[in-house]
Formats: structure tokens, C-alpha cells, sequence
């Protein structure tokens, strides 16, 4: 019973992943037509759609940044980053990674939110906005050295974990561990 409980649950995400993938075609179709409010209206539930799954690509995610510029709504693009677009791409990573701690998640958390900033700038310097291209960048450059920070301590837990995994499993003379096992943990 629980491998059809699993199926239907690849299935779900599958057509989820359909749906949005039709979605984000249909979105890219609108703006070729310059209707770039009703891609931005696409691309809100796609963003909505993506938050809630693990595996969601930043692209995806930023492909409405630029339509707001290019639909004339700059001045909301902004707001609608920080109020929605950040909180969803939060989730997402938080979602993605759940297996791993809490220093990872939040590492690709700030890496998907640099993105972000970095699709801002882009629009900025297109609206030739030159306080908000510093503003964006030095966000940009906050939120990727703080990926950077955060994936280092969230690697050293992440090995931590796994060599108190191995001492419960082959036990604490580490010279009866498998040598593979040594070279992780004690290669020089």
C-alpha cells in the first residue's frame, strides 16, 4: 500500500512540474506579445505553485522580474521581490534541502536571494537607475558572501553528522573502519 501511496505522489509532482512548465511557457508566450501584465499575472501563481515544491530552479523563479520592468511597474518590482518573491524562494530552498541542517538551507536560501537582487540590478541599470544598481548590488554581494559563509559551517556539520553516523555504525576504533571511510574523515 505504501508504493502506491509513493506513486501517486510522484505523479502529483509530476503534473504539478506539467502544469507549471505549461504555465511558464504560456507566461514566456504573453510577453512575446508584449501583454507583460498578463505574463507577470502567470508568473504570480507559477511563483506561488514553485514555493510550495522542493527541486524548483531559481530561474523560474526571476523570469518575472524583467516583465515588470518591461511592463512599465518598475516602481512595484521592488516591493513585489521583497514581500513575495524572497518569502516564496525561501520556502523552496527550505523544501529542497530539508534532508541536510539548518546552515544549508539557509545558505541556498541567501544564494537564490542574491539571485534575486542580482535580476533587480539588471533592471535597474535598464531603467538607468543608478541608486538602486548600488543598492541591488551590495544586496547581491550581502546575501552571496553570506551563501558562501553559511555553506562552509553547514558542510562542517553536515561531516560532523555523518562521522557521528559512522562511529554509531562501525564503532569507536576508527582503525576497524572501512577505508574508505577513513580517507573521509582523515585524509590529509
Amino acid at each position: 500500500m505504501g508504493e502506491i501511496s509513493l506513486v501517486n505522489q510522484d505523479f502529483k509532482a509530476l503534473e504539478l512540474f506539467m502544469d507549471v512548465q505549461q504555465s511558464i511557457k504560456h507566461a514566456s508566450g504573453l510577453a512575446r506579445l508584449n501583454d507583460f501584465n498578463a505574463a507577470i499575472l502567470v508568473m504570480q501563481g507559477v511563483v506561488k505553485e514553485l514555493s510550495k515544491t522542493s527541486g524548483s530552479s531559481i530561474q523560474h523563479f526571476v523570469k518575472v522580474v524583467p516583465y515588470f520592468q518591461k511592463a512599465g511597474r518598475y516602481s512595484e518590482l521592488q516591493e513585489y521581490c521583497t514581500d513575495s518573491l524572497i518569502p516564496a524562494v525561501r520556502n523552496a530552498a527550505k523544501l529542497s534541502f530539508s534532508h541536510t541542517n539548518q546552515a544549508i538551507i539557509d545558505a541556498f536560501s541567501s544564494l537564490y536571494t542574491s539571485k534575486i537582487y542580482e535580476k533587480l540590478q539588471l533592471a535597474a541599470t535598464r531603467e538607468k537607475c543608478k541608486a538602486d544598481m548600488s543598492l541591488f548590488d551590495t544586496l547581491r554581494n550581502k546575501f552571496l558572501n553570506e551563501y558562501q559563509r553559511l555553506l562552509i559551517i553547514g558542510e562542517k556539520l553536515q561531516l560532523l553528522e555523518e562521522y557521528k553516523q559512522a562511529i554509531d555504525l562501525f564503532g569507536s576504533d576508527r582503525s576497524k573502519w572501512p577505508d574508505i571511510i577513513q580517507e573521509k574523515f582523515f585524509a590529509n
